[in-house]
């Protein structure tokens, strides 16, 4: 094997690791990033949002009953959702708004920070990283 087969090959080999792991690396690269929400509302869809019993209550306490927003997903507990989105999502004008954003669950309030590989950073689903949205 040459050097140029060697080098053909572990490009190759970059690439598939590339496409595997391409939003997990891009989240690292967003790591440093400052988030400014532009109030899309991409993150109340179709997005599962786990739900502790301690949001249920806060939520609970808002007048909401546990029945129309519960939903049991394998061993979680996650919000259920509407037409593919979150039942407290409303938008108006353009703009999302949360209508329980003073008790919202703990998924939400963290959004978009997340770990990849034991490392906190960015999630890069998030549209406010996109290169438009982007500063600093």
């Amino acid at each position: 094997m040459n050097l140029v087969q060697l080098l053909c090959y572990l490009f190759v080999l970059l690439l598939f690791f590339y496409f595997i792991y391409k939003r997990q690396i891009k989240s690292l690269l967003l790591r440093n990033k400052k988030f400014a929400c532009i109030r899309c509302g991409l993150c109340c869809e179709s997005f599962y949002v786990e739900l502790r019993e301690s949001d249920i209550r806060r939520i609970e306490k808002k007048g909401y009953k546990r029945k129309d927003f519960v939903e049991r997903k394998g061993k979680f507990l996650i919000i259920k959702q509407v037409n593919g989105r979150c039942p407290f999502l409303k938008v108006e004008k353009g703009y999302a708004t949360c209508t329980i954003h003073d008790v919202w669950p703990k998924a939400c309030e963290c959004f978009p920070l997340t770990k990849v590989w034991g490392i906190k950073c960015m999630d890069s689903k998030c549209k406010s990283f996109d290169k438009k949205f982007l500063k600093g």
